[in-house]
């Protein structure tokens, strides 16, 4: 525990010491991650596939009264984009469940030319951070949990991994620019992938 606290210490002192702002309230983000039954993403995203996607369900706040929305992710080498679909509002996480075993991922599957099924349930509290010069944006997930999707059963447990994840964002043109400034030298960590 005492370790976790240091490093997320850590992430926002290098954060307010590059002249980052908070830009965001803090939220709880909770995704369902759709694949085929081969877990094709999954392994594009492993094998470090140039040109891929994801789709997922994504919501924020509690399991209670929130708006769903459709995102698909495209990952074209260094440059990614998403396209936004408005899935309305549910009451309930069973709402969304009864949604999902009604087969209403089928929308999906048509949007992908596969058979995607939902496969796995991620939640974490997000802090959002954007520079002085407003070029680039910073993100801080924290009490990060994940759950397989059971269609037929609600019961399953999440896991918990114990790892807080620091994520910059900005444009392709200003990729030179942040990676030779003085911002990384702010965090000893090993910069690697953590797809959420």
């Amino acid at each position: 525990l005492y370790l976790i606290k240091c490093v997320l210490l850590r992430l926002f002192f290098g954060i307010f010491s590059n002249n980052f702002g908070i830009e965001h309230p803090v939220r709880q983000v909770n995704s369902i991650y759709f694949d085929t039954d081969n877990l094709n993403f999954f392994k594009d995203n492993l094998n470090g596939v140039s040109n891929r996607f994801k789709y997922r369900f994504r919501w924020y706040g509690s399991n209670r009264n929130f708006n769903l929305k459709l995102e698909i992710k495209h990952k074209s080498n260094m440059s990614g984009w998403k396209n936004f679909f408005d899935l309305g509002k549910f009451y309930s996480y069973r709402d969304l469940m009864r949604y999902i075993n009604l087969k209403n991922f089928n929308n999906i599957s048509s949007l992908s030319n596969k058979n995607l099924f939902p496969v796995l349930k991620t939640s974490y509290k997000r802090y959002y951070f954007i520079s002085n010069c407003s070029k680039f944006r910073a993100t801080i997930d924290q009490d990060i949990s994940i759950e397989k999707i059971e269609i037929n059963n609600m019961s399953s447990f999440p896991i918990f991994l114990f790892k807080d994840v620091l994520e910059f964002k900005y444009r392709i043109k200003e990729d030179f620019k942040f990676r030779n400034s003085r911002m990384l030298s702010h965090y000893p960590f090993r910069i690697s992938k953590f797809s959420k």
